[in-house]
């Protein structure tokens, strides 16, 4: 008879979960390890029980662990039974265990394609008529993505009758802990083209992801594909936001004129500070040539908000940025600025601000933490933060915030916009010095 040890892992992640480890004792030479793919509350992990200390109050805790006990339950008398059927326990290895495992939690015969075709068919239809910038289309099929790999894993059909109050529930769970699956070799199939995962969501991404979730199933509801709405009752929880940090207009002066050790950072370095000169999205920055300026001002439709908004903003251009184009000047229908991809933009401008001795520190939120952390701002620079620098920086000097948002593109009554407002100390000074 084998016996069968747990052990959770000394790797603990932000949230205090870790990772069940397996080793099962057959005889002489016989001690196969392997990882569960179970990830438990360390805390509550009795090493001497070999079992979760289930909280005593009925609460959404005590249901995880119960939860949890029982997939470990189930997992360890699959492995006693898979044993148990081996002709010659010498075949019992580490990579045979590990082969246990994966079946346990992907039985043969389970669903590849959770989504109906009904569902499929409502969500392609969806992306078609909302006709989404590629940015904002790879965002949205991000959550249905997940919601598939959700429903292989959790073993259930998706269809927009099984969208309820408990599935929504489970699922903004499992958004949470996707990179839990994602950086396991168990489920590595389902991961292959979505490395992104292997990263650990914020509650502000998972409240942004079932946002987009909800904007589908209203449109759906709407379309008359279903008459089933969970966010009826289901409430998405309200994005959490510190204090908005960005460049100073001096940091920004500063970062223009300092050298940069190579030609290529020098380039990504004139982008962004355009960016920060004119506080448009990239996506925008993607489409810009000479044919955009128009009487010394930049005109452009933004991406984002073209089919329900299209608005043209109009940003006059400093010197600067003026400097900046003249720098690339091709011809009229080449791009504006020599743009690289996104993804190595957002590195570059990183390498950029160290490079120019910007790293003052800065406390920003992290939602996954639920707690401020203090880092280096160039460590949390990335293109957004060229946006919130030529917003913020205007806060300082003007004080009609209608001008802010025509430059900006934002709706009014932006709540993003009056964020900044909060962090703006010489405006306060002045608004404090009146009562002198």
């Amino acid at each position: 008879m084998a016996t069968i040890y747990l052990s959770t892992s000394t790797r603990i992640d932000g949230r205090g979960y870790a990772q069940i480890y397996i080793r099962l004792s057959g005889g002489k030479g016989v001690t196969p390890r392997a990882k569960s793919g179970v990830f438990v509350p360390a805390h509550l992990w009795n090493e001497k029980k070999q079992r979760l200390n289930v909280p005593r109050f009925a609460n959404d805790e005590q249901r995880e662990v119960l939860n949890l006990q029982h997939t470990l339950d189930g997992l360890t008398a699959y492995i006693h039974k898979a044993f148990a059927s081996l002709p010659d326990r010498a075949e019992a290895t580490s990579e045979w265990l590990a082969e246990v495992v994966t079946e346990y939690h992907n039985p043969k015969g389970k669903k590849n394609q959770t989504a109906n075709d009904e569902l499929t068919e409502a969500f392609e239809r969806f992306m078609t008529e909302k006709g989404y910038s590629r940015y904002r289309a790879f965002s949205f099929r991000r959550v249905f993505r997940s919601l598939h790999r959700y429903g292989v894993i959790r073993d259930r059909e998706i269809t927009f009758d099984t969208l309820n109050e408990r599935l929504l529930a489970d699922f903004e769970r499992f958004l949470a802990d996707e990179y839990r699956y994602a950086t396991d070799p168990t489920y590595a199939e389902l991961y292959m083209d979505d490395r992104g995962c292997k990263k650990g969501r914020g509650q502000n991404t998972v409240n942004e992801m079932l946002t987009q979730l909800r904007t589908f199933v209203l449109w759906a509801v709407e379309m008359e594909y279903t008459r089933n709405n969970p966010f009826k009752k289901y409430k998405v929880k309200e994005c959490k936001y510190g204090t908005t940090f960005y460049l100073t207009v001096e940091e920004r002066r500063h970062l223009f004129r300092a050298p940069m050790p190579t030609k290529h950072l020098a380039r990504i370095r004139d982008i962004f500070v355009f960016q920060c000169c004119i506080g448009c999205r990239v996506s925008d920055l993607l489409t810009f040539t000479e044919r955009n300026i128009v009487n010394g001002a930049l005109e452009y439709v933004q991406q984002k908000t073209r089919k329900h908004d299209p608005k043209t903003v109009r940003v006059l251009l400093n010197k600067t940025a003026l400097e900046i184009i003249e720098r690339y000047k091709t011809d009229a229908d080449a791009p504006l600025l020599p743009f690289v991809s996104d993804a190595y933009y957002n590195r570059a401008i990183k390498q950029c601000l160290k490079a120019a001795g910007i790293t003052r520190t800065i406390i920003d939120w992290d939602s996954r933490l639920q707690r401020g952390v203090a880092y280096p701002i160039d460590k949390k620079a990335t293109s957004q933060m060229a946006r919130r620098t030529f917003i913020g920086c205007l806060h300082e000097q003007v004080k009609d915030p209608a001008i802010i948002l025509a430059m900006s593109g934002h709706t009014e009554n932006s709540r993003a916009v009056n964020r900044y407002r909060d962090i703006v100390d010489k405006v306060k000074a002045e608004a404090v010095a009146l009562l002198d």
